[in-house]
Parts: structure tokens; C-alpha cells; sequence
């Protein structure tokens, strides 16, 4: 949903770009769910878990983590 033509988040326009890298006619169909880079969403997930110091696990699995 993030990544079209009128995008006009950075996000948005990274994932498009991306996404404009492969030959849809020859290459494989890529939507990537989650672009991982100096900011972001994952840059929010991490600094999240990093204030609360933990982490919610699926399925209620316990591990440890050192972010």
C-alpha cells in the first residue's frame, strides 16, 4: 500500500524503487513487506523494545535478546 507513483513518504518511494529493480515479465514478483534501513519503522520497533526492554513474542515463547 506504501509503495505507487504518488508515494510521498520516503518509505513509500524506497519500497517502489526497489521494487522497479526487478523485470516483472522475467524476474520474480517482489513486494517486500518490510524495508530494514537507517530509519523507520524498524528504526521505531528498536527503539521501543530499547525503552521498554522487552520484547512481545508470538505465541507467548520466551527468549532472550540484546538490542
Amino acid at each position: 500500500m506504501s509503495a505507487h507513483d504518488g508515494a510521498e513518504s520516503v518509505y513509500g518511494r524506497q519500497k517502489l524503487a526497489i521494487e522497479q529493480l526487478f523485470n516483472t515479465k522475467k524476474d520474480i514478483s517482489l513486494r517486500g513487506g518490510l524495508i530494514i534501513g537507517n530509519g523507520g519503522i524498524v528504526k521505531e520497533m528498536v527503539m521501543f523494545m530499547r525503552s521498554k526492554h522487552l520484547v512481545p513474542l508470538i505465541g507467548g515463547a520466551s527468549s532472550h535478546c540484546n538490542l
